[in-house]
């Protein structure tokens, strides 16, 4: 008995759906189109400085392969078992630094799904509350005065007893970067100007032989 003979006999026959050339046309130009939106939107939402044009792309393909798949699975659950047994064996070693990406990937594949069914209006409205809570989420939480403070230093060995300093304060921060040819260390703090000033003073008294200098710059995003 081959494959096909014996789903047959275990599922039955199961119709398959047979779209039209310009159904198929219509729902992966809107796959395309919501895919290219979603990366967008993720892009332009995060606040962080380091965005990685990669996550932009897998973002945008994998709403369309999502679309792709649901139009070759249609209703047929052979095609389904057989079609994601085969994406089991396939291994992603890329790992995703931000939670936030995580589950952006997911709502990309969620939206080519609903395009790949014909849940148009279903993935227009999401997409429009994606945007509405990425960017509720970008004003509340995270667009407060942030500044980027640029340390002189006296060797690299400083950086965990100024990070650590940091830490103990509570204060929410973000490592962007040490040149070793100038010695300099800049971090991107979430707090007010005159909060960044009182805590230099602080680590300038508690740690005069690593603190040569520093300025501050304000993040302009």
């Amino acid at each position: 008995m081959d494959l096909q003979a014996f789903f047959q006999s275990n599922l039955g026959n199961i119709p398959e759906t047979k779209l039209e050339f310009y159904s198929i046309f219509i729902r992966l130009t809107l796959s395309c189109t919501f895919g290219f939106y979603i990366s967008q939107v993720s892009h332009l939402s995060i606040f962080s400085k380091n965005k990685n044009p990669d996550i932009m792309q897998a973002q945008f393909l994998l709403t369309f392969v999502s679309t792709v798949t649901i139009l070759v699975i249609g209703q047929n659950i052979a095609w389904a078992i057989g079609l994601f047994g085969a994406l089991s064996f396939i291994r992603f070693r890329t790992i995703l630094q931000e939670p936030r990406d995580t589950v952006l990937f997911f709502f990309s594949a969620t939206i080519g799904i609903a395009i790949g069914v014909g849940q148009f209006l279903l993935a227009l409205i999401s997409c429009i509350f994606l945007t509405i809570l990425l960017y509720v989420i970008k004003i509340i939480i995270y667009n407060k005065n942030n500044y980027y403070l640029k340390i002189s230093t006296s060797n690299e060995n400083c950086i965990p007893v100024i990070t650590n300093f940091f830490d103990s304060k509570k204060i929410k921060r973000e490592m962007v970067f040490f040149n070793m040819q100038k010695n300099t260390l800049t971090i991107r703090l979430f707090i007010d100007f005159t909060a960044i000033i009182s805590l230099m003073e602080q680590l300038k008294i508690e740690f005069p032989e690593f603190i040569k200098g520093y300025t501050i710059n304000e993040d302009k995003e």
